[in-house]
């Protein structure tokens, strides 16, 4: 997965004032998760993106493939 995923992700939680262990309960991972997502230390399954994608109402291309941060 493209190493923009962890910072689109960081970006859109902060710019929904959500903290990670905030984010992982409303998507039923830990907060270690959020975590590690957002430092390119792992990366969400497919079916994982698609959910976060329709959380944050962002198309699921445009949150692995392009950045986001204004």
């Amino acid at each position: 997965m493209h190493t923009k995923f962890g910072k689109n992700l960081q970006y859109l939680r902060k710019k929904r004032g959500l903290t990670q262990s905030e984010l992982g309960f409303i998507l039923n991972v830990g907060q270690q998760t959020i975590a590690k997502w957002e430092n390119n230390k792992r990366h969400p399954d497919i079916f994982m993106v698609f959910t976060i994608a329709k959380h944050f109402k962002v198309e699921p291309t445009h949150l692995v493939m392009h950045l986001m941060i204004e």
